[in-house]
């Protein structure tokens, strides 16, 4: 009788468990920020993908010897930040005209090795022109950006998880689409297959940034393509200012950024709840398993007990039999 109620309490606590999902845990974590007074909490939180950034930028053919002496210092002198991103800027300046080499990809190579190494993203800009207001000694054609563009797509795909986003870069000084020396922001033709190509090349699942709205208007008739792209600015103001673009609060362009960016919010938000779901229910069956195993493992336990048990029970009977006889 007592193993049998033994086994009843472990079957029903057992079962317990599974209906009620093992339970819940929560941990909360109090972040006490920097404080200089505070020798616990002295490092910034670690947030990948967001939060301050380092920004390098590379001469491809130039700094083939030391392409990561920028990201490796910067990442030194704002340790304590714990930066989890770095704006990388890969300048192919000289290489107009000039198809991509094994050397030029083993550079660029060797910055997202030190990347991955130092647990950091990319928020990956390519350019030519490192000059405005037309400056710059040389630029590209559209055609030659093109060509390049199907060089990269390989490299784009091997280091995917290493990308945050990819900006649309390319284009005039710094990449920013305005003052190139061959006049290509003039071009919406130039400018439209410009994107269309990074799209195809840039891996799913990642973005590509433009400056302006009117870049992304670009793409307006192409659905697929146009919830792919994002913003990104420097210069994004409330107030008037001449280097705003007319991007400042109360404009066509603000109120466009504003509106897709609570827009893409409420997505990613959507999708962590299914992501969120998912993970639960992959946790669950998880347990479910688990428990089921034990149960299993307790029944055939306690089975193996009560033979065990009837066996001394005999043995007992028998022993006692004998000495009755015995006596007798």
């Amino acid at each position: 009788m007592k193993k049998n109620w033994m086994y009843g309490s472990v079957m029903a606590v057992l079962f317990a468990l599974l209906a009620s999902g093992c339970g819940e845990s929560r941990q909360t974590v109090e972040f006490r920020g920097i404080c200089v007074d505070d020798l616990h909490g002295e490092n910034g939180l670690y947030n990948p993908g967001r939060g301050f950034r380092l920004e390098t930028a590379v001469d491809v053919l130039h700094e083939k010897d030391s392409p990561t002496k920028e990201l490796v210092e910067l990442s030194e002198k704002y340790v304590e930040d714990s930066v989890s991103l770095a704006q990388s800027y890969f300048y192919l300046t000289y290489l107009i005209g000039e198809k991509l080499s094994e050397e030029n990809f083993l550079t660029m190579q060797t910055y997202f090795d030190e990347l991955q190494k130092q647990g950091k993203k990319a928020v990956l800009r390519f350019a030519y022109e490192r000059d405005f207001m037309g400056r710059a000694a040389v630029g590209p054609t559209g055609e030659q950006i093109l060509e390049h563009l199907d060089q990269l797509k390989p490299f784009l795909e091997k280091n995917k998880d290493l990308i945050l986003v990819v900006q649309a870069g390319m284009i005039g000084a710094w990449g920013e689409w305005h003052s190139s020396i061959q006049g290509l922001e003039n071009s919406e033709e130039t400018k439209a297959a410009v994107l269309e190509k990074l799209l195809s090349v840039v891996p799913e699942g990642r973005n590509v940034q433009v400056r302006l709205p009117e870049f992304k208007n670009l793409l307006k008739d192409k659905p697929e393509l146009y919830k792919r792209l994002s913003f990104h600015d420097d210069f994004i103001v409330i107030r008037p200012d001449r280097w705003d673009a007319d991007m400042h609060e109360g404009t066509s362009k603000f109120d466009q950024i504003v509106a897709d960016a609570h827009k893409k919010a409420g997505q990613i938000v959507e999708s962590s709840k299914k992501e969120a779901a998912l993970q639960k229910e992959k946790v669950m069956n998880k347990a479910e398993q688990e428990i089921r195993g034990l149960i299993l493992e307790a029944a055939v336990k306690s089975m193996q007990s009560q033979n065990s048990d009837e066996a001394l029970y005999d043995q007992f009977l028998t022993k006692a039999g004998e000495s009755t006889h015995e006596e007798s």
